[in-house]
């Protein structure tokens, strides 16, 4: 006869551990395992229950029966346990759009079952072409994509599931990874908004401590916000002129990296912002070598502030008051009237590259200043603004028609 467990919750370093028993394939030994729900703080014991519930964890721990094909949910599960991932962004990312986007679709199929052109099409649906709703974005739908394929291939690796091709209930050849064939591009419609010199110094203007320091630091160097939270004072080396970028801080927690390899090197500090850096250690409590640059003082200084927190109650508010930016129906717009789909700090890494480009510097040396790990991204960093295109093209009617030009 089967046995069934229902598995048990524990604390543990502040969090709600999940914990079962299963065969461990090495020795055929049963061993515990357990799979983190959320914090304490932020769930009770039944909230804890309710999140297991949610994942199918009880389940997970029971389908594997011998002789039965693993589920997608068993595969996926086994992946974001046992995956080691670079960061803990990432780690984030994949394990909500596996919890929230994968599993509540194909959790319970049988893994070998699921087609391509079943993927395919529920991709399609989800976009504003085919269901006429508000769906989600080209890049966001290719992420999903390659987050399934490489459930997929972790569960190949491990051979959860066959590495080339697997027959089918009714003995047909079937891929075991049905995502290989399945083709999604990531161009989106997206276009960043890019701001002048002189409308940051007006959104500048508006802002106090520490929020004035924190984005005179994004827009002269493009460090990341993440990267601008997670730095401790000790990073700051004024006798070098250098800041060390090592961490970021994403969703609440330290990073161990920073977004690639590339990235996790040291941005030159210009005097002027070490003068500006200077004057903000001067002020803050939080000023010792192993304390946050950026620290919470609600938090007492043991975590850096939230950047998506300051972009709501200071930055937007700020601009919009400086007139960068308008707001209506909940949507926000240029002052041309154009539709902005996204405003933050991330606008000023694009403003800060568009810049130099538009200054004529060395292309590599902006690569190595915005710390990209291949110069090609300097076609989705560098825009040109409209009257420089004017001016450009002003020159080319000079020289076709001089006289036309010269009565202008």
């Amino acid at each position: 006869m089967a046995r069934y467990q229902r598995g048990f919750l524990r604390k543990k370093k502040g969090k709600w551990v999940y914990c079962y028993t299963a065969i461990r394939s090495i020795d055929g030994q049963r061993t515990e395992h357990g799979l983190v729900i959320g914090f304490v703080s932020d769930l009770s014991r039944s909230g804890a229950w309710a999140e297991v519930e949610r994942r199918g964890l009880n389940v997970h721990i029971n389908e594997q029966d011998a002789g039965k094909q693993p589920t997608f949910r068993y595969i996926a599960l086994h992946y974001l346990r046992h995956h080691k991932f670079k960061n803990h962004g990432t780690k984030y990312l994949h394990s909500h759009i596996v919890n929230d986007y994968l599993i509540p679709r194909f959790g319970d199929r049988v893994a070998r079952d699921i087609k391509s052109k079943e993927i395919l099409g529920w991709l399609e649906c989800q976009t504003i072409d085919r269901c006429g709703n508000d769906g989600l974005e080209n890049s966001t739908l290719a992420k999903i994509r390659t987050v399934m394929g490489t459930v997929y291939k972790h569960a190949q690796f491990e051979e959860l599931i066959h590495q080339t091709v697997a027959p089918n209930a009714k003995g047909q050849q079937r891929a075991s990874n049905p995502v290989t064939f399945v083709r999604w591009s990531s161009e989106t419609d997206y276009e960043a908004f890019i701001l002048k010199p002189e409308q940051t110094m007006a959104v500048l203007d508006l802002l106090a401590q520490p929020e004035y320091t924190l984005l005179l630091l994004v827009a002269a160097t493009g460090v990341r916000i993440s990267e601008a939270l997670a730095l401790k004072w000790k990073s700051v080396q004024y006798d070098q002129n250098s800041i060390r970028i090592r961490n970021s801080w994403t969703y609440g927690q330290m990073g161990s990296g920073t977004k690639t390899q590339a990235s996790k090197s040291t941005v030159p500090m210009h005097p002027a912002l070490a003068e500006v850096l200077k004057a903000w250690q001067a002020e803050t409590p939080y000023n010792k070598p192993d304390d946050f640059v950026f620290a919470s003082f609600k938090l007492e200084g043991k975590k850096p502030r939230t950047g998506n927190m300051i972009v709501e109650d200071y930055l937007r508010p700020a601009a919009i008051k400086a007139g960068v930016i308008t707001e209506r129906d909940g949507k926000t717009y240029d002052r041309a009237g154009n539709l902005i789909t996204r405003f933050g700090f991330h606008c000023f890494r694009h403003t800060l590259a568009s810049f130099l480009l538009a200054e004529g510097n060395n292309p590599v040396l902006i690569k190595n200043l915005l710390r990209w790990s291949k110069i090609s991204m300097l076609d989705v960093y560098g825009h040109v603004m409209t009257d420089e295109k004017i001016a450009a093209q002003g020159s080319m009617l000079e020289r076709i028609m001089p006289k036309a030009h010269a009565v202008q």
